[in-house]
């Protein structure tokens, strides 16, 4: 409702264009503004710009997003695109597709189909330049997991919206508890045997994590550098607490397989023996 519009349309011998300004709508409280100027009407490039502040859960209601249960909260949006209509058709991620922008997340709570886990984001702001995206004061719950990221991460809208797309993360990490099964899953099942990591998963992360835990693995004031790349993660660096004692780990925990693999560098100090083999699965040997 109340959609109101300024345009302009030329066409002659030395230029055809399009040009529409003062570009304003509502729907029910969810508002959109911008301007559009369309060149080249036989072979359009479009140079848009968008403000948009929405509720989620009144744009689901009109467009139902198939991937998700539900989701609630807003979103303020504001976002530049120019490129040739043809190419933004086919990917508004083309290289020949220039977008910037920035989108601040607030008190989103939704639920992928097939999937236990509720997530919830508290904040965060999201700033599109240079076809590279950082991120700022994300907040993240799932789960019992709670997570803070700052830093870059490439294709993650694409991710938000069809979860079999790359999720790729290089940022700073601080949690208070982080259960890695809550992130990769959805669902926490540190208790099974086996472990998969999906394999469109990528993380670089400057990790400070005060509670930790992964299949059988619990640790505890994590500091260091974790990575998950091709279904293994790569812990260097790491200094923990855990299974009563100290721990300075180099580690590579490979889940391509069908059975978890560990291999390790450690200096340990205090460290309960038994609980060592128990949570490592006895370093994938049979006993």
């Amino acid at each position: 409702k109340n959609v109101n519009v300024l345009g302009k349309l030329s066409v002659n011998e030395k230029e055809d264009y399009l040009n529409l300004q003062n570009v304003s709508a509502e729907l029910g409280t969810n508002t959109l503004g911008g301007h559009c100027l369309i060149t080249n009407l036989n072979d359009p490039y479009i140079n848009l710009n968008i403000n948009v502040s929405a509720k989620l859960e009144e744009v689901n209601n009109f467009w139902p997003m198939d991937t998700l249960q539900y989701v609630s909260g807003s979103v303020e949006l504001n976002a530049n695109l120019k490129g040739n209509f043809k190419e933004i058709k086919q990917s508004a991620f083309s290289p020949n597709v220039s977008a910037e922008g920035s989108a601040t997340l607030k008190e989103i709570k939704t639920k992928f189909r097939g999937k236990e886990n509720e997530i919830n984001i508290g904040e965060g702001t999201f700033v599109l330049k240079d076809r590279n995206v950082t991120v700022n004061n994300f907040k993240l719950v799932i789960g019992s997991s709670d997570v803070e990221l700052n830093g870059q991460l490439p294709g993650f809208l694409n991710y938000l919206f069809d979860p079999q797309q790359p999720l790729v993360i290089k940022a700073g990490l601080k949690s208070n508890k982080l259960v890695l099964e809550d992130i990769l899953y959805g669902n926490n099942n540190s208790g099974s045997e086996k472990v998969n990591i999906p394999a469109n998963l990528n993380f670089d992360l400057n990790a400070g994590i005060n509670n930790f835990s992964f299949a059988k693995f619990e640790a505890q004031n994590v500091l260091g550098d974790i990575s998950i790349h091709h279904q293994k993660i790569v812990a260097q660096n790491i200094s923990l607490i855990t299974m009563e004692g100290k721990a300075n780990v180099n580690a590579i925990a490979d889940a391509s397989g069908e059975n978890i693999v560990i291999k390790a560098e450690a200096d340990f100090q205090n460290i309960n023996i038994s609980k060592l083999f128990l949570q490592c699965n006895n370093f994938g040997q049979n006993t």
